[in-house]
């Protein structure tokens, strides 16, 4: 699975359990710039809350890319 269709499956997991909205927390400098690259659309669409630093919400899952996703409330 390719990182974006992680991200999106995690945002079908989330819609499914009444989570409008998922939040991306990625954890390098590294991961910035794919995210930005990759992901910024979802986050135009409203589907995806990008930020900068792992805060908040308990951590649900993470990957090889440093990136853990976290429901929005």
């Amino acid at each position: 699975m390719s990182l974006e269709q992680q991200v999106l499956y995690e945002c079908y997991k989330n819609y499914q359990k009444g989570v409008t909205k998922t939040t991306l927390y990625y954890q390098n400098f590294a991961a910035d710039k794919i995210m930005r690259s990759l992901l910024s659309h979802l986050e135009d669409e409203g589907i995806l809350d990008i930020h900068g630093q792992a805060i908040g919400m308990a951590i649900c899952s993470l990957t090889d890319y440093g990136i853990s996703y976290c429901e929005s409330f």
